[in-house]
């Protein structure tokens, strides 16, 4: 139960400088904002609680990683106020109900639970609030501006030596009759078509021509939609074949392995945008880091 809590207060918490920090240590100061060391370790306590983790501040790796995303926040809520954005009461208690009801707690247990930890509600529904905006923001200029295309489909099964050998698949009608003469007097009219008593017809569906025998492959090749294929004979028995439609498909082209290819794409994509758009937001920014 604590656990979700904290789970919660890293992934919405952002600093908030009060006035009583002013004097602690400045680890960095972005467009004329504040963050301190207090802030840092405050972000850093919270990830560790969270996670169950140990973050020593002596891993400076770590903790130069905290820093930049606390820095990359502080230029997302700016941009976001520049552009406009909005976020309505509605949707900070919206996603609060939505917190405390993950919590299994009630109202008043969750904000007792927070005082623990040193927060308030004031706190978390500015987060809250923050968190939103942010989202709001890069799903516009992020989000929105990532389209995976045929080409770049393409591209990743040409890196991934994937075939994009055609496939061709026939909506067939099968006619089978131990009477050679009798196929022959099947008639065909665009489709419809007339088979004498003692033809045997089944609707076979959708085949995959590649897999069919070879006698098969062969009395179709060459024949079009409408058309009835020669006769040919398999174990002594004579058979004849109307197409009723014929395509040319992407082997690899079924939905679930298109969509995974895609997934793959777009995650590349976005984390490309997001780290050209991140850089033009502080190429902009006036950051000074102390540490």
């Amino acid at each position: 139960m604590l656990r979700n809590i904290l789970i919660f207060i890293i992934f919405f918490s952002f600093a908030i400088c009060a006035n009583a920090k002013i004097l602690d240590k400045i680890v960095a100061i972005v467009n004329g904002e504040v963050i301190t060391l207090y802030d840092l370790k405050k972000e850093i306590k919270k990830a560790s609680l969270s996670q169950g983790l140990n973050i020593s501040l002596n891993n400076k790796e770590v903790v130069k990683q905290f820093l930049s995303d606390m820095i990359n926040k502080i230029l997302f809520k700016e941009e976001a106020d520049k552009l406009g954005i909005k976020v309505s009461k509605y949707e900070v208690d919206n996603q609060l109900e939505q917190i405390i009801k993950s919590s299994e707690l009630t109202e008043q247990e969750f904000e007792t639970e927070l005082k623990k930890q040193g927060l308030s509600i004031e706190e978390i529904r500015k987060s809250i609030e923050d968190n939103i905006k942010i989202n709001k923001l890069i799903s516009y200029m992020v989000r929105s501006k990532v389209v995976v295309t045929e080409e770049d489909i393409k591209k990743y099964f040409e890196e991934h030596n994937m075939k994009l050998k055609q496939k061709e698949i026939a909506n067939l009608i099968l006619f089978q009759s131990n009477n050679k003469e009798l196929l022959k007097k099947i008639v065909v009219s665009g489709e419809k078509f007339d088979a004498p008593r003692g033809v045997k017809t089944m609707d076979l569906g959708e085949v995959d021509v590649d897999a069919l025998q070879q006698s098969w492959k062969d009395a179709l090749k060459g024949v079009k939609k409408g058309h009835l294929t020669p006769i040919f004979e398999v174990n002594s028995k004579y058979f004849r074949v109307y197409v009723k439609e014929i395509k040319i498909v992407n082997p690899l082209a079924d939905d679930r392995t298109i969509q995974k290819i895609k997934n793959k794409i777009y995650a590349k994509k976005l984390k490309k945008r997001y780290v050209e758009y991140i850089s033009k937001l502080r190429s902009k920014a006036v950051i000074e880091i102390r540490m």
